[in-house]
């Protein structure tokens, strides 16, 4: 019997071997537009909930550029920021000059100290030993604001240096350190490669400034560094509903965000690979419903390959985490045969639970205690509805005198909110597609989607919920 979960490989692209990165990798459409290589511009901040591909593409770029150019990964297994997004009063703008200097100073700390390791020139050590001594400088002649100074690299005290007289202060390290990188990394490419920013400094869905103010900091550095050093921030999607929600700046930086998806096909090709793998076989796009048939069975079922893997890819939130679970967990199910529907039935209602525990996970620092309030709202409720009785049924169940709201009542979040802000809320963090032909279109596909649009037409509950919530997949109001 296949007792191990990660037959198709590591559900988390984190644990995933070194080898399988890049053979595995699919590209996301958010790849298309990425600020690296050689580009100047592009996407910079990705968007997207746990599981939905932002490691795997971070490790990707990492495999992909690490042999040639110079990379500091900062996530919770390789560095942790010691920052404390709720020591940062004030606007988002004096946040975005402190992080662009601390992010560029200490990049240049990290490859200096590797100097040998990672192939620099003689001119390369010039220059970064340069924007360190000059930076300091700078900063040095403000004495309130420095509490330590550490291998070359200045330890700021945020409060002293987010004050209005020190503005240009820190305006001026930042420039003088870029003129010192263009040069430092005029022969050798440079990537500052920030997976999940909430892992690496504390308390940053506390503070909406905060988070308004690293995005801004990463723009700057891309805008001032072009090719020659490229910064990327992930983000989770409950973090990002933080900023949005009560954003001041987002029009500056909307054209460098974007929210990561994986459609049916991109997933059908990620197990494809998997598959080619572990055969030893070469993969190739026109071979996927070949390559599914070595290791899952629709026929005997009198089924069509493309409603088998729909059947699956359907039952995907995330993405690419979601079928990996899927697939292993079907897979310790059929042992050493091919999977059939049985096995992917055999597993939903586990998989159904995690997922419900998967919104408090992403979208609980944000929402305290949502997923149970889904539970106790939607349990036993109906597939398919109109948006305007959906919001209805949210009234009557959630804000009316009863056992619901004497339990959430006392919650900011839920006190604040109405009936259609709730509505918004269900499809912002995936419940609820909005129906448009006959497919769900959910929010990480159009964000664009305005609660006018929720209350005049029919919404679908999304598949994976179904099984948790009790519910009967064919009964429709």
């Amino acid at each position: 019997m296949v007792n191990s979960k990660t037959y198709f490989g590591f559900p988390d692209a984190g644990d995933e071997q070194k080898e399988n990165v890049l053979a595995d990798h699919v590209s996301f459409k958010v790849e298309e537009g990425l600020k690296w290589q050689d580009k100047k511009i592009g996407v910079q901040v990705i968007i997207g909930p746990k599981g939905s591909g932002k490691t795997a593409i971070r490790r990707f770029v990492e495999e992909k550029e690490g042999s040639r150019c110079l990379i500091w990964n900062i996530d919770v297994n390789n560095t942790y920021l010691d920052i404390d997004a709720k020591d940062f009063p004030g606007k988002s703008g004096k946040i975005k000059n402190y992080i662009s200097v601390l992010l560029l100073a200490n990049f240049l700390r990290v490859i200096q100290a590797e100097a040998a390791k990672r192939g620099l020139d003689k001119k390369a050590i010039t220059h970064i030993s340069a924007a360190l001594k000059r930076g300091g400088e700078i900063l040095g002649n403000f004495k309130e604001g420095v509490t330590e100074v550490d291998l070359g690299l200045l330890k700021l005290d945020p409060k002293a240096l987010l004050k209005e007289k020190t503005t240009s202060v820190v305006n001026n390290a930042f420039t003088e350190i870029v003129k010192e990188i263009k040069e430092a990394l005029a022969s050798k490419r440079g990537y500052i490669l920030i997976d999940d920013a909430d892992d690496v400094i504390e308390n940053l869905e506390k503070n909406p400034r905060f988070i308004e103010g690293l995005v801004r900091a990463v723009k700057d550095i891309n805008e001032n560094l072009g090719e020659r050093l490229h910064v990327l921030l992930f983000l989770k999607s409950g973090v990002y509903q933080v900023w949005h929600d009560s954003q001041h700046e987002l029009n500056k930086v909307r054209h460098v965000i974007e929210e990561l998806t994986s459609d049916e096909i991109t997933l059908q090709k990620l197990i494809a690979k998997r598959i080619a793998r572990i055969h030893k076989e070469k993969y190739q796009d026109g071979k996927i419903e070949d390559l599914w048939a070595r290791e899952f069975a629709w026929k005997p079922d009198r089924q069509t390959f493309k409603a088998f893997s729909r059947k699956i890819t359907g039952l995907c939130v995330s993405g690419p985490r979601d079928i990996l679970v899927i697939a292993n967990s079907a897979k310790t199910k059929s042992a050493d045969k091919k999977i059939r529907a049985a096995q992917v039935n055999q597993i939903i209602n586990s998989y159904s639970r995690d997922k419900l525990n998967e919104i408090g996970a992403d979208f609980g620092d944000v929402y305290p205690q949502i997923h149970n309030l889904i539970q106790l709202v939607f349990g036993g409720y109906i597939p398919e509805a109109k948006g305007i009785d959906v919001a209805k049924h949210i009234d009557k169940t959630a804000f009316q005198a009863g056992k619901i709201y004497d339990q959430f009542h006392n919650l900011a979040w839920f006190r604040l909110a109405s009936k259609e802000k709730l509505l918004l809320l269900m499809f912002q963090i995936g419940l609820f597609g909005i129906k448009k032909g006959k497919d769900p279109v959910f929010f990480n596909q159009d964000e664009t989607i305005a609660i006018g649009d929720l209350l005049e037409n029919t919404l679908l509950l999304h598949p994976a919920f179904i099984s948790v919530l009790g519910i009967s997949a064919k009964r429709k109001k």
